[in-house]
């Protein structure tokens, strides 16, 4: 029987710069790498497909338990209308949730956590009982 590939996600960023993706490479050199990023053309997965997918709004009941701390959290969210705030914050909640488990995900990296996405992201990865990795870019 074949062995499972493994599975990582990269989330990346203009600025990143492709630099978790070659990270995630160096640690995993033989698993699949997915990319993740929250500007189009910049990853495999934009997260706008999800965010804006009205499909994902199943209320869930792990999010609702994290829900005031994710959006109190990110300063975007805090300045929208809180209706569209949980909604944005929850369809990416639902996709994260089917993404890991789905496959068979090994690892995160990421960017430190200073918005919903990756915040949404190492709750969602924490649940699974996957390590993230983050780094401050300085």
């Amino acid at each position: 029987m074949k062995a499972k590939k493994k599975t990582v996600i990269a989330f990346e960023r203009k600025a990143t710069d492709g630099i978790y993706t070659d990270l995630a490479k160096n640690v995993f050199p033989d698993a699949n790498v997915i990319t993740i990023s929250n500007f189009r053309g910049i990853g495999d997965i934009w997260t706008g497909d999800y965010i804006y997918d009205g499909k994902n709004e199943a209320i869930s009941v792990e999010f609702l338990q994290y829900k005031e701390d994710i959006i109190q959290r990110c300063r975007f969210l805090r300045s929208i209308d809180s209706n569209l705030a949980f909604s944005l914050a929850l369809r990416f909640w639902n996709a994260m949730m089917r993404l890991f488990d789905s496959k068979d995900i090994s690892a995160v990296f990421q960017p430190m956590i200073d918005e919903y996405t990756l915040d949404i992201m190492e709750r969602v990865a924490s649940l699974h009982k996957v390590p993230v990795v983050s780094f401050v870019g300085h």
